[in-house]
C-alpha cells in the first residue's frame, strides 16, 4: 500500500483482491482501475462489504453487483472482466459486447491491466483508459485468424499494432 501513496494513478489486479489491505488502497485519493475476473471480484466484494458472493451468482447479475460496486467506491474505475466486459465508474456502466473465448485464458487479463497502465501513463483518465482497452483487446482477439485456444499473450499484444 506504500507504494500506492506516491502515485496519482494504479491499476490494481489479480491476487491483491483477497488481501486486507485492498480496502486501504480504496480508500486513497487516487485515480484506480481495478481489473477483477469474476472469482477475483467476489474475494474484492467480501473483502469490501463483508458479504458472502459466489461466483454464480455474480455471472446471473454482473451489472448489478458492478454498478453498486462503482456507486459505493466513487472515482474509481472498475473493470469486470469476462463475457461482456463491464466498466463502471460512478455508478454509470459500460459494455464491451465484443468479447471472445479466446481472451479466457491466463495472460489476457495481464495484457489488459498493462494496457490500461501505459495508457494512463500517456495522460488518459482511468474511465477512458479502461473503455479504450477493453475495446483494443476485444479487436485484437477479434483479429486473430488462429484457433481460439491457441492465442497467446504475445499473439494478443501483436493484434494491438495495427491499432
Amino acid at each position: 500500500v506504500s507504494f500506492v501513496s506516491t502515485i496519482e494513478k494504479a491499476v490494481v489486479d489479480a491476487d491483491i483482491f483477497k488481501k486486507e489491505c485492498i480496502k486501504d488502497i480504496l480508500a486513497m485519493d487516487k485515480k484506480i482501475v481495478l481489473t477483477p475476473h469474476p472469482k477475483e471480484f467476489c474475494s474484492l466484494w467480501k473483502k469490501c462489504t463483508g458479504e458472502e458472493l459466489d461466483v454464480n451468482t455474480l455471472q446471473k447479475d454482473r451489472f448489478t453487483y458492478a454498478q453498486k460496486f462503482s456507486e459505493k467506491y466513487k472515482d474509481k474505475t472498475l473493470v469486470l472482466k469476462g463475457s461482456n466486459t463491464i466498466v463502471a465508474e460512478n455508478g454509470e456502466l459500460y459494455v464491451m459486447p465484443l468479447g471472445s473465448a479466446a481472451l479466457a485464458k491466463g495472460g489476457s487479463g495481464d495484457a489488459l491491466a498493462g494496457v490500461i497502465a501505459s495508457l494512463l501513463a500517456q495522460g488518459y483518465g482511468p474511465l477512458e483508459a479502461a473503455k479504450n482497452c477493453s475495446l483494443m483487446i476485444a479487436l485484437s482477439a477479434a483479429k486473430y485468424k488462429g484457433a481460439n485456444y491457441s492465442l497467446t499473450i504475445e499473439d494478443l499484444l501483436e493484434g494491438l499494432k495495427w491499432l
